[in-house]
């Protein structure tokens, strides 16, 4: 039997982890695993993840946009059938993450692309069509393809809304129909 340094507790052996420091004599952790599992270690841990991906997100812009993607159709697909997805991302936008960023920066003028270079975060991945429009899980599926993605500008983005003007994407080709 030994005691738990955080609860208390007296536990059998079987309850706590095998440690491999010199200083635990008896070969056992401090903690018994319940109290392990639970302690600041975890949340430490998720503490230095979301600083890495905090980190990662501003200066991989491939990263970015997997993770700005991902959380959107997720979110649209769950708020449409209450189900969780159950496909890859990727799998409906047509591409992998590279050729889309490669597509996106095609969608800017000459001179947006080195605005966005410099600052990504003032940019947006816009669907030109809006994904609030789809009523269905195949609508959804349709509007994620990269045909239907492009870089705005945060501003003109968040104007923009869930607006969707037909006649401008048509007459300015804006859009290519996919068959």
């Amino acid at each position: 039997m030994k005691t738990c340094s955080k609860c208390k507790v007296e536990k059998p052996k079987s309850d706590f982890y095998s440690c491999r420091t010199t200083r635990a004599k008896d070969g056992l952790q401090r903690y018994c695993k319940s109290c392990k599992s639970n302690s600041t270690s975890t949340e430490r841990y998720k503490k230095a993840r979301n600083k890495r991906r905090r980190h990662r997100r501003l200066s991989d812009s491939c990263f970015r946009i997997k993770q700005n993607i991902r959380t959107r159709t997720y979110k649209c697909v769950k708020s449409v059938n209450n189900n969780p997805k159950k496909y890859r991302t990727f799998d409906w936008i047509g591409c992998e993450p590279d050729e889309l960023l490669v597509h996106l920066l095609l969608s800017l003028k000459k001179e947006d692309r080195v605005n966005y270079l410099s600052y990504p975060a003032d940019y947006h991945i816009d669907h030109i069509i809006p994904l609030a429009t789809a009523k269905t899980e195949e609508q959804i599926k349709e509007l994620t393809h990269y045909s239907n993605l492009q870089l705005l500008l945060a501003i003109e983005n968040l104007k923009k809304g869930k607006k969707y003007d037909i006649n401008r994407e048509e007459d300015e080709g804006v859009f290519p129909r996919r068959q």
